[in-house]
């Protein structure tokens, strides 16, 4: 399988054209762009934030599943703090690139064909060299079998950026709206309209989700030490005791929690696998609404972050 390792977005034809990174050969015409590089600080955060998303396009998200974790050193400082509502909260420079890459969908056959093909901001704005705010559309398709190229889905995710002094991302506070459907169409892309405005899992679909998690832990964690149930049946029936959750609503003792931290378990086992134990490891615990959405001094170090320097709001 080819790898695909990060480019800064220097080429091309303006902010728009992404189709240097997707591999189509000729749309780029083989030159240098004459548009200035380090001197504007507008085309320089707009290349990071768009190498960013860039990375979350199946295969180029493989390298962090392989601890190739170098791969986010050109876009984030190594003490980026970021919180990705309703996800959570995310503390270093490894659990960002995690969030980032490690959570992008991987077409595995015959398991999953689904990836996303393509990343297109749609709004970008920055004022000043420190801050930016973004609006990304991911784009799912069928990126393997025999319907490649077929279009299930998109997801939104809208994003404000703190960038250091070198232009790398120092923090983050991103919003991905409506993740609870787009998880049910990424699993049944056939449901055009859910009644009832939004997915409700079934009792089928809970004793699913709950298999993928003790499947994953009895094949990353069992297996490096970071045991977290003595048996499947003792995993089945522990998280089949918990409500599903919502994944408009993924903080809390829930699955939905689960569901999400079990996938990086592949990555980090030591760390990941607490989080889809019986306690939840302080990530998958309910919480208190009031603290975790606003505690921007707490989580940043300061509570107007993302405001260019002298507003006076």
């Amino acid at each position: 399988m080819a790898y695909y390792l990060p480019t800064i977005w220097n080429h091309g034809h303006g902010p728009n054209n992404t189709d240097c990174q997707h591999g189509h050969e000729g749309s780029c015409g083989g030159e240098e762009s004459s548009v200035p590089k380090a001197a504007d600080f507008s085309l320089r955060n707009y290349n990071t934030v768009a190498s960013i998303y860039n990375l979350t396009v199946f295969p180029k998200n493989i390298p962090i599943f392989m601890n190739v974790t170098s791969i986010g050193l050109p876009f984030f400082s190594e003490n980026v703090t970021g919180r990705v509502s309703p996800l959570g909260n995310f503390s270093g420079y490894e659990e960002s690139i995690e969030y980032f890459w490690g959570l992008a969908p991987v077409a595995v056959a015959p398991y999953n064909n689904a990836a996303f093909s393509h990343a297109k901001l749609t709004h970008f704005s920055t004022g000043c060299p420190e801050v930016a705010a973004s609006n990304v559309e991911l784009t799912l398709s069928n990126v393997i079998g025999p319907n490649k190229g077929t279009f299930i889905t998109k997801l939104k995710e809208i994003a404000f950026w703190r960038f250091d002094k070198t232009g790398k991302v120092s923090a983050y506070d991103a919003w991905i709206p409506n993740l609870n459907d787009f998880v049910f169409k990424l699993s049944n892309p056939a449901v055009q309209i859910y009644q009832g405005g939004t997915y409700m899992p079934n009792q089928t679909e809970k004793t699913s989700a709950a298999n993928q998690i003790c499947t994953l832990h009895n094949t990353y964690c069992a297996t490096s030490g970071n045991s977290q149930y003595p048996s499947l049946d003792a995993c089945l029936g522990t998280l089949m005791a918990k409500p599903y959750g919502n994944y408009d609503e993924t903080w809390g003792d829930n699955l939905a929690c689960r569901n999400i931290h079990a996938l990086l378990t592949v990555i980090r086992p030591a760390i990941h696998c607490p989080h889809i134990g019986p306690t939840g490891g302080g990530k998958c615990t309910d919480i208190d609404y009031n603290n975790v959405y606003f505690d921007n001094k707490e989580l940043f170090g300061d509570a107007s972050l993302f405001n260019c320097p002298g507003q006076l709001f």
